[in-house]
């Protein structure tokens, strides 16, 4: 009966993720998808950008993981400009944490360009937190941010030609 529940295997998937597991919590996310509505889910999205997110993290160097982060800042910000952003405060930290966590890690492999774009991408994302309203993860989260948004900038790679 559960393994027909989209919402077992996401548990079961941040689990993983929040344990560093992260083959298995793909594996979990793979089947949250296969179930039904399981495509579209928004909890599964950000479920697996946050998993990309962090996977790319440990290797900076790997470009396939590299990638597969950069789609996974672009699925959050489809989650929380689409019609259930309001309903979405995970994805807004998600953005806010891991993926300015992400940036800081991995800024020289992705260079100037293409980290001052997504940099630019999530601030504009967290900002657009505030239609979630009376949401205290994601007040605390957009302050975090805020707070970091010095060092994202610092750490800026390179120079601009």
């Amino acid at each position: 009966m559960l393994r027909h529940d989209r919402h077992y295997w996401l548990q079961r998937a941040e689990f993983e993720i929040d344990n560093g597991d992260f083959s298995l919590a793909d594996s979990y996310v793979q089947a949250g998808r296969g179930c039904q509505n399981g495509q579209h889910d928004r909890y599964l999205i950000t479920c697996g950008a946050r998993l990309r997110l962090k996977w790319s993290a440990t290797d900076p160097t790997d470009a396939e993981r590299l990638k597969g982060a950069c789609d996974a800042v672009d699925d959050l910000h489809d989650v929380v400009w689409g019609p259930e952003g309001a309903n979405a405060p995970h994805a807004f930290v998600a953005l806010a944490d891991d993926a300015a966590r992400w940036l800081l890690k991995c800024n020289r492999a992705l260079g100037y360009r293409r980290y001052v774009d997504l940099l630019d991408q999530i601030t504009a994302d967290v900002a657009h937190g505030e239609i979630c309203t009376e949401r205290n993860d994601v007040d605390a989260a957009t302050r975090q941010f805020t707070q970091r948004l010095k060092t994202l900038r610092e750490n800026i790679p390179g120079f601009p030609i």
